[in-house]
């Protein structure tokens, strides 16, 4: 599976750079892992508040 990076780079092609277009690829490669933050925010959280050293 290509990187994002790549993927952005195989979209854009050899043609003059379409911001729109590109921003709205963009959008659509991080807006996965937002939702997946988001609906596990939570247990995030208290996994980082758990390993916290205690002084």
């Amino acid at each position: 599976m290509p990187s994002t990076p790549l993927e952005l780079s195989v979209f854009q092609g050899q043609q003059p750079p379409d911001w729109g277009q590109i921003l709205a690829f963009g959008v659509l490669l991080v807006l996965p892992v937002l939702i997946v933050f988001v609906f596990f925010q939570r247990w995030f959280v208290q996994g980082i508040a758990s390993s916290a050293v205690k002084g």
